[in-house]
């Protein structure tokens, strides 16, 4: 156990063991000797401090929050002992002695401060790819003629692209490692630019004023272009911000309320078990995996609401800078709950599919008048009527694919629909029958058929009139399954059918009829079988009348 301290190092706070301070007090107290009587000395050791700094907060993450001896020794490395350069004045015609080793560093883009015109953006580019920025601002000028794209683009890099203004910075835009000799070969560089610059004002001064005087409308011009320039940056780098806290907002909305209503949505009623609600009964019908609902509801909370999860944390990392960070053992256990999530989801939706993918059906045919064998003359005109159930009737139901969960007369569950129709068809045989096509969907066809087969359905002849249930019942644990039943009525041609408008929600889909009447609108009127098949109205009135 070991004791920790905190430390204030170039403006940030950091948890550090004591091992690790006393071995970072050592190193900047040997930094700062070894800077002593150089120019510039406070300058590099702020600037070293700063780099320290990036570099402690590298180390760190959500598991990690403390700075040890080992991260101590491993910057230490990068950033070079003090006695491994040369502090003598060939500093920059002499290569270091430095027995650290020098890793290839990949540059990073920043604005130039240093070399700009306007706004250090093509200078900036320069140094990342490594090129003369005089070529990149001509690439600009031309792109200027071409249609003035390269003014747009210029702006938003300038409003984006940040400004190298740390020693640091400057070293990661030239792809220089940002240790200790980098920094101080920066820094004196810097130094002596400026005493250049002191030494030699008078001169430029008068050499300026004599030979050059012209020049000083072109720099003020430059200087007014260059305000423009940075004013207009800075209002798009404000609605760029803006835009973006924005987008931030929005995805914190949109992932709360996502998140709120899958909780509220799924959890209460598969937690809760909510079964009354509407709709939420037929969960059981339709289930094929025979996977709870509860289960099902935490499935699909996880897959849908991780997603949102981290739309809700990128909006709050937008608009919130100190958010701590997500670690990576909390980010790859989310996106394993999620890929398992889906994969169970995927796996169970494939199921459920398959129960749905073979059609079954069951074929029955019932004679109701068998004139070529018993002798019996079929009537001219039969009457067709639907009976209901007042029972049925009389219940609420909400239906689910024309299918709903009903209650028989002895308080029993039951599958109840409506989904009967009749179709009219001929014969030129002496003989009404009926022929009932039962069919439902199942695994394999032989579970349709026998799930087609327990539906439970009745019909009766009484005299000239045929009465039609217009419901069928099954059991529930057949479940729901795209049940139905369609009848043939079987006349023969020249009988003439009256259909009641009790059965207009009956009528099926292959009645032909030469009036190219609507199924519906078949009980209005009175029809005969043709011998092609179609019923012939007799009832209707002519166009030619």
């Amino acid at each position: 156990m070991n004791k920790t301290l905190t430390i204030n190092l170039a403006n940030s706070i950091f948890n550090i063991d004591e091992n690790a301070y006393q071995a970072l007090q050592r190193y900047l107290e040997a930094v700062k000797k070894y800077l002593t009587g150089t120019q510039g000395n406070e300058e590099i050791l702020a600037d070293v401090e700063a780099r320290i700094s990036e570099l402690f907060s590298e180390k760190l993450t959500t598991e990690k929050q403390v700075i040890i001896l080992q991260d101590v020794e491993q910057i230490i490395q990068v950033m070079g002992q003090p006695e491994d350069y040369s502090i003598d004045e060939d500093i920059f015609d002499e290569t270091p002695k430095s027995n650290t080793k020098t890793s290839t560093r990949v540059k990073k883009l920043y604005r130039d401060g240093d070399q700009k015109l306007m706004g250090g953006v093509c200078s900036g580019i320069g140094h990342y790819l490594s090129i003369d920025p005089l070529w990149i601002r001509l690439l600009f000028i031309v792109f200027l003629f071409g249609g003035g794209f390269s003014v747009i683009t210029y702006i938003i890099l300038w409003a984006i692209v940040p400004e190298a203004s740390t020693t640091a910075q400057k070293l990661d835009m030239q792809g220089e490692a940002a240790n200790l000799s980098n920094i101080e070969k920066k820094i004196k560089e810097g130094f002596d630019s400026v005493a250049d610059t002191v030494k030699n004002a008078d001169y430029k001064g008068v050499e300026n004023a004599v030979k050059e005087g012209g020049n000083s409308f072109v720099k003020a011009l430059g200087d007014f272009i260059g305000v423009i320039f940075s004013t207009i940056g800075k209002i798009i780098s404000t609605v760029f911000n803006l835009f973006g806290k924005f987008i931030g907002l929005l995805l914190i909305l949109i992932g709360s309320a996502t998140l709120l209503g899958l909780f509220f949505g799924l959890f209460t009623v598969g937690i809760l078990d909510l079964s009354n609600l509407s709709g939420v009964q037929f969960f059981p019908l339709v289930n094929a995996s025979e996977l709870p609902i509860w289960l099902l509801s935490i499935l699909l909370f996880l897959a849908i609401g991780i997603p949102f999860y981290g739309l809700l944390y990128v909006g709050l990392t937008v608009i919130t800078k100190n958010l701590k960070k997500m670690g990576n053992i909390t980010k790859v256990s989310l996106f394993s709950i999620w890929f398992v999530s889906v994969g169970c989801l995927i796996f169970y939706g494939i199921k459920q599919a398959n129960s749905f993918s073979v059609r079954g059906n069951q074929i029955e045919q019932i004679s109701l008048i068998d004139g070529n064998s018993t002798g019996i003359q079929v009537p001219d005109t039969l009457y067709l009527k639907a009976k209901s159930s007042e029972h049925f009737e009389y219940l609420n139901h909400n239906y689910f694919d024309g299918i709903t969960m009903s209650y028989d007369t002895n308080g029993n569950e039951v599958l109840y629909s409506k989904r009967v129709s009749v179709n009219i068809k001929n014969t030129v045989d002496n003989s009404v029958s009926i022929k009932t096509y039962k069919s439902a969907n199942g695994y394999s066809y032989e579970e349709a058929k026998n799930r087609a087969s327990a539906l439970l359905y009745n019909m009766e002849q009484i005299g000239e009139t045929i009465y039609f249930d217009d419901y069928f019942i099954s059991a529930p644990h057949q479940k729901m399954r795209n049940q139905k039943i369609e009848m043939s009525l079987i006349i023969p041609n020249g009988t003439v059918v009256k259909i009641d408008p009790s059965m207009s929600e009956m009528m099926g889909w292959e009645n032909k009829n030469d009036q190219d009447m609507y199924r519906k609108d078949l009980p209005n009127e009175i029809w005969r079988m043709g011998e092609s098949g179609v019923l012939e109205c007799m009832s209707c009135i002519s166009s030619e009348e």
